[in-house]
């Protein structure tokens, strides 16, 4: 599985002073050959510092995003080229369409799928001749689905499991009424037998009681 990414270092500045500017050009030509080199630390390091000149300048937020999402910082790198795409950049198709590109691969690396769809789409508005663009949306809506899938299925195993649960349940419960309402009747039964027999031992005795003496027949010699 493979991601286009667009890597766009280009200049357009919107700061009040001219020595402010000049200097937010150097740091960003610095940043720029660090990152030509592949070095990701050092450009981000030279990048940052055109960020403290003019934190909502365009192509200083769209550079910083862009090289940390290279160093895999996704959380950063999303935030960096969210507030870059909020920018006016509708004069700009090119820049436009490498904006929400770059966008979309850090929504989607953090498998955020159905907002990546979204600014992948939105670059091309911005070019619909974009081929890069529109391997990743497809691939994109793949991986949606395949999550969906994923989710509804787990979703069906955890309502199966709670099912079984409930249904174990109730036939333990079941099998328990029958034994305990056994256990009553032999109870019951084993009173009744124990009254009779007392009874019986009663009227026994009673018997005994009211029986006449015996008188001897014989006659004495």
């Amino acid at each position: 599985m493979r991601l286009f990414l667009y890597i766009c270092l280009s200049f357009f500045f919107v700061v009040p002073t001219m020595g402010q500017q000049k200097q937010m050009r150097s740091s960003l030509r610095s940043g720029n050959r660090f990152y030509r080199q592949d070095n990701l630390k050092k450009a981000e390091s030279e990048y940052r510092k055109a960020y403290e000149i003019d934190s909502m300048n365009t192509q200083v937020l769209y550079n910083l995003g862009t090289d940390l999402l290279m160093q895999r910082d996704l959380q950063q790198a999303n935030q960096m080229l969210s507030l870059a795409a909020k920018n006016d950049v509708s004069k700009n198709k090119l820049k436009g369409t490498k904006m929400y590109h770059n966008l979309g691969v850090t929504l989607q690396s953090a498998q955020q799928y159905q907002k990546a769809i979204e600014a992948y789409k939105q670059a091309l508005r911005y070019n619909p001749n974009d081929e890069e663009t529109r391997y990743n949306l497809v691939l994109c809506q793949k991986l949606l689905k395949n999550q969906q899938q994923q989710q509804q299925q787990q979703q069906q195993q955890q309502q199966d499991q709670k099912e079984q649960k409930e249904e174990k349940k109730e036939q333990q419960k079941q099998e328990q009424q029958p034994q305990n309402q056994m256990s009553q009747e032999n109870a019951k039964q084993l009173l009744e037998a124990v009254k009779q027999e007392e009874k019986n031992v009663k009227e026994r005795m009673n018997q005994q009681k009211v029986q006449p003496k015996s008188r001897r027949k014989s006659k004495d010699w």
